[in-house]
């Protein structure tokens, strides 16, 4: 693991942790203190886990890029417990943990970013797609993990964390990847303007992945660094995208900032 830094997608020099932990801290709003009227800046974070990895590695991996998160969205998570890596006094962890397949996509809110009461509400698991045989080598079926999320100024997003199926399994129509593909944009028809996804999308973001967002109607727009990013509500505002140090392969976390007014 290489040492955590931040990265602005357009090129710009890295920051120190430390510093970008002093700008992020100082600009979260918090439970009880963020007027009712205010905008509200939320910092979300969408990483793939190597699920191969002992549960110590994702435990101090999450330690180093969830500073810089006020929502966590995590993909290939199947092999842990995330309750029992975080400390959950900061977080509020959705996981369901019944099954490799059901604990594969899991969300993380930091408790000071919501009410403190009635703070993540209604968290379910959306089917994206049944499992089933690809060219070499089936996948299990993948959930959409989802939660209604209640922001300190009032505001609601509906948080979602996915992970797409694998270039094998996306041969055209019909296909598991066509598939998962239909039903968020289902998702997003259930939730038209709240809806905020973060995932690895084994696709480029950027280049709207089976014309999601146009099926969509443009409710929902893609932001993303290569294959690991979001789907955010287009009336939300959002930062340039920041990635945050290796996790493995060709994945790092991707950090975007969004500011969610009250009225949202």
């Amino acid at each position: 693991m290489s040492t955590l830094a931040r990265r602005t997608t357009g090129g710009a020099a890295f920051c120190a942790l430390t510093v970008g932990l002093l700008g992020a801290t100082a600009s979260t709003a918090t439970a009880g203190s963020a007027a009712l009227t205010d905008p509200q800046r939320v910092r979300v974070v969408t990483v793939n886990v190597d699920f191969g990895a002992p549960a110590s590695s994702v435990r101090d991996d999450f330690a180093r890029y969830s500073p810089f998160a006020d929502i966590v969205m995590l993909q290939e998570a199947r092999d842990v417990r995330l309750a029992d890596l975080v400390d959950t006094d900061t977080w509020i962890v959705r996981q369901d943990t019944t099954s490799e397949s059901t604990r594969g996509s899991a969300l993380a809110i930091r408790r000071t970013a919501v009410r403190a009461t009635d703070a993540v509400t209604n968290f379910r698991l959306v089917k994206g797609t049944d499992g089933g045989p690809c060219p070499d080598g089936g996948i299990q079926t993948r959930w959409i993990a989802v939660a209604d999320v209640h922001l300190a100024n009032g505001a609601t997003l509906v948080a979602a964390s996915l992970h797409m199926p694998p270039p094998r399994c996306a041969t055209g129509p019909g296909s598991l990847y066509a598939v998962m593909a239909d039903n968020v944009v289902a998702l997003s028809n259930r939730h038209p303007s709240r809806l905020l996804l973060g995932g690895d999308w084994n696709k480029v973001v950027t280049d709207d992945p089976n014309d999601i967002s146009a099926r969509a109607d443009g409710r929902i727009v893609p932001r993303g660094v290569g294959i690991d990013g979001f789907y955010k509500p287009r009336g939300l505002a959002n930062e340039p995208l920041t990635t945050l140090g290796d996790i493995y392969g060709h994945h790092e976390p991707v950090q975007m900032a969004v500011s969610v007014p009250a009225s949202f």
